[in-house]
């Protein structure tokens, strides 16, 4: 959010912008994407109130297409920089193929299937991205913010909330938490 919010306003190369931009849209959409298969309703806003804004699903979905296609437009515009692609993008990981596939799954998920299918064509198959984390320098960031630096976790009402035999409970709640 800070960085679709922000990174406009730090002087940097238009081709850095666009993929900082792009990626950061991406990934807001992609973690958006994931929620509303899980949930039936989800905030799309960040915010720090403890009473966030609800949308259902289908408003999340037409705000993830539309992150996304937001974010194909910006480095189709403006292609990312080498800066950026050598200092900033992951390695191994196909900016634009990613923006095609997640566009190609959610446009399906809506039932847009001539978008779905255009976005897919739109990938190169013999292109993959994919996140490696082999070594203690390159930690998985998702293990990272959840179980090492606890960033992130249910609130503690949940547990209490929680349906019988709903298998998240053991998973997320401890002895030492409830």
């Amino acid at each position: 959010e800070d960085l679709i919010n922000y990174a406009p306003k730090v002087p940097l190369a238009a081709g850095t912008l666009s993929g900082i931009v792009a990626l950061a849209k991406l990934t807001k959409a992609i973690a958006i994407g994931e929620l509303i298969q899980a949930y039936e309703r989800v905030p799309i806003t960040v915010t720090t109130s403890l009473t966030p804004s609800f949308v259902d699903r289908a408003t999340a979905l037409n705000y993830v297409l539309g992150l996304l296609n937001q974010a194909q437009s910006e480095i189709s515009a403006t292609p990312p920089s080498a800066d950026f692609n050598s200092n900033i993008l992951g390695i191994g990981f196909n900016l634009q193929n990613t923006i095609g596939a997640m566009l190609a799954r959610y446009s399906l998920i809506n039932g847009d299937y001539d978008n779905a299918l255009l976005a897919a064509n739109s990938v190169n198959l013999t292109s993959t991205s994919s996140m490696f984390y082999t070594s203690t320098t390159a930690r998985n960031p998702i293990y990272l913010i959840t179980i090492l630096q606890v960033y992130y976790r249910p609130v503690r009402s949940w547990r209490l909330n929680a349906e019988s035999g709903d298998g998240r409970l053991a998973y997320w709640v401890t002895a030492g938490t409830q």
